[in-house]
């Protein structure tokens, strides 16, 4: 893989980009910026913002570049079956590395409809959860997530990523 590409849109995703960069060595560009500085059909790995369980710019990149990997970057805690069904909704090819990201929510950040949508999906999912007699301990983080924002962004959680791109560098060798 030649670069680490990104979308994002409250910063989070962008984070984990320059992390994943410094520690692999990759440049990362956003989406606009490797437009103009990678050639088209170069190996990438994608990294977007979930939005309605689809990650941007994920369809735009896969025109211009072979995606070999994908971090999925999205509000909550890790939920392999959230992320099965993002490789469905995406189209992302089951030979192509996926991984999720918990990045947070920056309500401030986010404006128009963006803003609105996740305000709407955050009253009622945390309707739903208040409603609940019992929640887990991962329901009351994601309760007090949508209630208050947060920022989960963290380079540990990148370690799997690491690992997957150390592990297809030595199998490419």
């Amino acid at each position: 893989m030649k670069a680490i590409v990104y979308t994002s849109k409250a910063g989070h995703t962008e984070r984990y980009a320059r992390m994943l960069s410094k520690s692999t060595g990759l440049p990362a560009y956003s989406l606009a910026e490797a437009r103009s500085v990678l050639p088209k059909g170069e190996e990438i790995f994608y990294m977007g913002w979930v939005m309605a369980g689809t990650i941007s710019g994920i369809r735009q990149a896969a025109k211009w570049y072979q995606v070999r990997g994908v971090a999925a970057c999205g509000a909550y805690a890790p939920d392999p079956e959230a992320t099965r069904q993002m490789r469905v909704n995406c189209g992302v090819a089951e030979d192509v590395g996926l991984f999720y990201l918990q990045g947070g929510i920056d309500y401030k950040k986010l404006h128009g409809l963006n803003r609105w949508m996740l305000l709407y999906m955050s009253k009622m999912m945390g309707e739903k959860l208040e409603a609940k007699p019992q929640r887990t301990a991962a329901e009351e983080e994601m309760l007090r997530t949508l209630k208050e924002g947060g920022d989960f962004v963290l380079a540990k959680n990148l370690n799997e990523i690491e690992g997957w791109m150390k592990a297809r560098q030595a199998n490419e060798l």
